[in-house]
């Protein structure tokens, strides 16, 4: 975890790890590993080694640079959903494999999107692979290899809210 309060990442992760290793989240999850946390100083030490990467800044400039992010990783970037604001430099967003809630939306409001054009770090928007509800019902092809990078962009989409709603709805 990495967060602009030092403090506020160091509750968080005190929170996570109570509810992670509660007897019902490992039930529900069919899991027997023991989730560990931990809290970092800097956003490129926390990304160094990560499988997944969440984003969740509403920045005007990128906290995250594709020079740190490795092979077969993948981003969730939920933050920066004004075309003024980016949490990734435009070299993040051209190594990797872009998929979008919207795709009308995705180079409109997505800041990381439009300014990574913008500056040509991608060429067009033929740079985005799909959305990702046409990944999920197989229309369009998703992670292609171990390596590649992987990045969902989401604006939130309001039927991905009820959705969810739903789904935790019925697993209550």
């Amino acid at each position: 975890l990495w967060g602009r309060n030092n403090d506020h990442a160091s509750k968080l992760k005190e929170d996570l790890r109570v509810i992670f290793n509660t007897y019902e989240w490992k039930t529900k999850c069919k899991s027997t590993k023991l989730i560990e946390l931990g809290v970092f100083s800097t956003v490129k030490e926390c990304v160094e080694m990560a499988d997944i990467i969440c984003t969740l800044v509403p920045s005007t400039d990128p906290i995250l640079r594709g020079e740190w992010i490795r092979p077969g990783t993948h981003i969730n970037a939920v933050g920066a959903c004004l075309p003024t604001q980016r949490e990734m430099d435009g070299t993040c967003i051209a190594k990797a494999a872009l998929y979008c809630d919207s795709k009308d939306a995705c180079f409109v409001e997505a800041g990381d999107v439009v300014l990574a054009l913008k500056e040509g770090s991608i060429d067009s928007q033929d740079h985005l692979l799909g959305e990702i509800g046409s990944v999920l019902i197989g229309e369009v092809e998703g992670r292609v290899n171990e390596e590649q990078i992987t990045l969902f962009k989401s604006l939130g989409i309001a039927l991905e809210d009820l959705t969810a709603v739903r789904a935790i709805h019925d697993a209550s």
